[in-house]
């Protein structure tokens, strides 16, 4: 896919789009890469403030009843005692930096490639408003970019020493919510426009065949591009809303529970 969006015709054409396009690739490499810089820093504060969180524990008390792990205890060794602690701990807290950063890496691919599809879409938007004072010869691009778009579709109580790491793991996983519902949302809406763009067109006046053209154009983008989680769900903002809410709605059932119970 990435190798597809560095060749004809998604690569930059100003004879095609004159200086509004060279603009939008200009934006889009500005999105990915600032988008990039946030979810890397963000991972690795959250990652960091994991270690910190059981050095702490370890630091601040002699007594194994009083160590954490930050990801969970294990169970099949004895780590009540140094060095199985500090070991145990190292280990874990290294697997779960080395499998988050596969993670972020992944997340950023997917969130990518969506902006760069919402930004061919753009594209083609000002390709339509152009299309009279351009040569007609390349129009084959708007059918290329829709069946390239239409393949990627997817699918406690706080104490205060964990106040810190657990913000920080709640916006992580919100912000990887967050980036791919955004650019779904962003495919669609784009895909959407691509109708409006046609009309702003001026080509009254112009071939019968190539109004008809027009014509199956605007059809095929009354179905907008939609990014799908195993074709059950729109992936959008309105999923991503949901989600938030549910996972609210769940929070505060067992923070309720664990009160009672105290």
């Amino acid at each position: 896919m990435l190798d597809k969006l560095e060749r004809e015709p998604f690569i930059l054409n100003k004879e095609r789009g004159g200086d509004v396009e060279e603009a939008l690739i200009k934006k889009c490499i500005w999105i990915t890469d600032t988008q990039t810089y946030i979810y890397y820093g963000l991972g690795s504060i959250t990652l960091t403030a994991g270690f910190l969180f059981t050095i702490i524990k370890r630091i601040s008390s002699s007594d194994f009843h009083d160590w954490e792990f930050a990801y969970g205890p294990i169970t099949i060794l004895n780590v009540t005692y140094s060095p199985n602690y500090e070991i145990s701990v190292c280990y874990q807290n290294l697997s779960i930096i080395w499998i988050g950063y596969h993670f972020v890496t992944a997340d950023l691919l997917v969130a990518d490639i969506l902006v760069h599809i919402s930004v061919q879409f753009k594209m083609l938007q000002n390709n339509f408003r152009r299309i009279i004072s351009i040569s007609l010869a390349k129009q084959e691009v708007i059918f290329f970019i829709i069946n390239f778009s239409n393949n990627i579709a997817f699918m406690l109580p706080l104490g205060d020493t964990q106040i810190l790491r657990n913000l920080f793991e709640g916006m992580s996983i919100a912000l990887q919510v967050l980036i791919i519902c955004f650019w779904g949302q962003e495919v669609t809406n784009e895909s959407e426009l691509v109708a409006d763009s046609i009309l702003d067109s001026n080509f009254a006046g112009t071939d019968l065949r190539f109004q008809k053209a027009l014509q199956l154009s605007i059809l095929r983008s009354q179905k907008p591009t939609t990014l799908t989680a195993g074709k059950f769900t729109t992936i959008g903002l309105p999923t991503f809303a949901w989600i938030m809410r549910t996972s609210y709605s769940a929070f505060m059932v067992v923070y309720n529970q664990n009160a009672e119970t105290e």
